[in-house]
């Protein structure tokens, strides 16, 4: 259901080729002169302008031709090159402050590494840990949307995470033993 709303846009500009429906002006991810990459989402016109007069690109902000997001994606050609070229001359660090302190849609493109030191998740317990600091993958969250994950015919809750493994193992073949060495190693 989340990719409903690109759906739509793709069916209404009659089924474009790949380059041209993904083909944004001052949106994707772009790398930074660290060989990091950063998330840019400048849709709307206030952005737009926002990111032009962050970037000096007063050029483009007054550019009759570039007034309105559809102008700017069949502009893409122009505006994208320059667009590399200046994000790349600093490091991510430099340009999510600037950026965000000049109101343009812009974050980090994490790993999974430092996806888990996320200030914001971490607030949020996002990935709990244990008493060694580790995250403790036995109670991680599952699918965040709670609202949309079904409830069995008892009304009960999904089950637990794991609660099934070792009966799974075993119908696999695997010996209890074995079973019991993954699980004390912290495997399973």
């Amino acid at each position: 259901m989340w990719m409903m709303p690109q759906f739509l846009e793709y069916v209404r500009k009659n089924r474009p080729s790949k380059k041209e429906f993904m083909g944004r002006a001052a949106y994707g991810i772009f790398e930074t002169r660290d060989g990091k990459h950063l998330s840019l989402g400048a849709f709307e016109d206030h952005f737009w302008i926002n990111l032009c007069n962050a970037l000096g690109f007063d050029d483009l902000a007054s550019d009759e031709t570039l007034n309105n997001w559809h102008s700017r994606n069949s502009n893409r050609d122009r505006i994208v090159p320059r667009l590399k070229a200046a994000i790349k001359m600093n490091d991510l660090d430099f340009w999510v402050d600037k950026l965000s302190k000049a109101d343009v849609p812009v974050a980090p493109v994490t790993d999974f590494d430092n996806w888990m030191d996320n200030p914001q998740l971490r607030h949020r317990d996002f990935f709990p840990r244990t008493k060694q600091g580790t995250v403790d993958l036995g109670n991680l969250r599952r699918f965040p949307v709670t609202a949309l994950v079904e409830k069995n015919e008892e009304g009960a809750e999904e089950t637990a995470l794991g609660r099934d493994t070792w009966d799974v193992l075993r119908e696999l073949g695997m010996e209890s033993d074995k079973i019991g060495a993954l699980k004390e190693a912290g495997i399973i």
